[in-house]
């Protein structure tokens, strides 16, 4: 079974290589090498560009908006919390930045739909969100 590793520079990856052992990665190329797992379900793979946070021996994507915060699994989060399940089939979520939440695109129109008005026409009978 193939191993992974990634080569470390000041808490960032720089590159991840197949190898035998980290021995061959340390004695080939110098510097911090850490193994990552394509499939650990409470690690994140390493990539290019990721953060590795050596205290949790985890890694983690660069920070896709501002305003998310890292959880326990060193895996971004809003801070408005998840997408609606209910809007998915009518409407595309799009994390809006400047109001730090997400925004609901109507699947016909492409136009940003208001999400009260949403749920009260759910609500009405007027919109069947999976349409």
């Amino acid at each position: 079974m193939p191993r992974y590793f990634a080569q470390i520079e000041d808490g960032i990856v720089k590159q991840v290589i197949v190898a035998d052992t980290i021995l061959f990665c340390i004695q080939t190329f110098g510097g911090e090498w850490v193994e990552t797992f394509q499939d650990d379900a409470d690690k994140n793979y390493a990539g290019p560009g990721h953060t590795y946070h050596a205290e949790d021996k985890n890694f983690s994507i660069p920070k896709p908006h501002k305003g998310w915060s890292l959880d326990a699994k060193k895996r971004w989060q809003p801070p408005a919390g998840k997408i609606r399940p209910e809007f998915l089939g009518k409407f595309a979520p799009k994390w809006n930045d400047d109001i730090l939440d997400w925004e609901y695109l109507d699947n016909k129109t492409g136009k940003v739909a208001k999400v009260a008005k949403i749920l009260k026409d759910i609500r009405d009978g007027k919109v069947n969100p999976n349409d």
